[in-house]
């Protein structure tokens, strides 16, 4: 856990956001920088390898951690993103960012009835919207 923070300036909430819009926008396409597990995947490669494994049979423990976890917490952020980027005037990027949110949450009920080739067909839809928000928030600025 991150503690004992002290601050060292006043920083509206707006300003705060609008300074992490550079490396947002540096993390949107991935990270080769990072040292990652081999055949690790990111980005859109990740989203299409999930939906082939959705759409042929998942491990209960992977449908599980979809529905409890995975779902849920994306849907969450992005839609705090979306919330953050009307915040700032950003009507482009928040609307991919909505939309991307309904497209992951749309994915909820059919995990959690089985209903797999649906559930593939959305993260399908996902993958390639990845992009998106990147080229909107270069575009703004």
């Amino acid at each position: 856990m991150r503690t004992g923070f002290v601050r060292q300036r006043r920083v509206t909430p707006a300003d705060a956001l609008r300074k992490s819009l550079p490396a947002a926008e540096r993390w949107l396409p991935g990270r080769d920088d990072l040292p990652m597990p081999p055949g690790s995947l990111g980005g859109p490669a990740a989203v299409a390898t999930l939906a082939d494994i959705v759409a042929h049979g998942m491990p209960p423990g992977t449908r599980t951690l979809l529905t409890a976890f995975g779902v849920r917490v994306g849907a969450r952020r992005l839609n705090d993103a979306a919330m953050c980027l009307q915040e700032l005037g950003l009507s482009h990027a928040a609307s991919i960012a909505q939309g991307q949110e309904r497209i992951l949450g749309s994915l909820q009920y059919p995990l959690l009835h089985g209903d797999d080739q649906t559930a593939a067909t959305r993260l399908r839809r996902l993958g390639p919207t990845h992009a998106q928000p990147g080229s909107a928030l270069g575009n703004a600025r």
